[in-house]
């Protein structure tokens, strides 16, 4: 199995955006996938300052926080990317 980081977020007018998501598809221009959801939480406990900066900086408006920060299977984001 293949993980990746998905990021959910609250928004103050969540009728003001469609999806409430993020993807973290890579960092410093190299894939972030992990090989294992343990690893990819291990990521993600020594990065959740970045990572919620990242997620946030996604809707400049100032209107989004962190909801979750998950590793979920490839496929699962490929079956998300697939339906937008």
């Amino acid at each position: 199995m293949v993980y990746m980081i998905l990021i959910t977020m609250l928004f103050v007018d969540p009728s003001k955006h469609i999806y409430d998501a993020v993807i973290v598809e890579e960092y410093n221009n190299k894939p972030l996938i992990f090989k294992t959801q343990e690893e990819c939480f291990e990521h993600v406990s020594m990065d959740i300052p970045a990572l919620k900066e990242f997620a946030t900086k996604q809707y400049p408006e100032g209107e989004a926080s962190v909801k979750n920060i998950n590793c979920v299977k490839r496929k699962f984001i490929d079956k998300i990317q697939r339906n937008i």
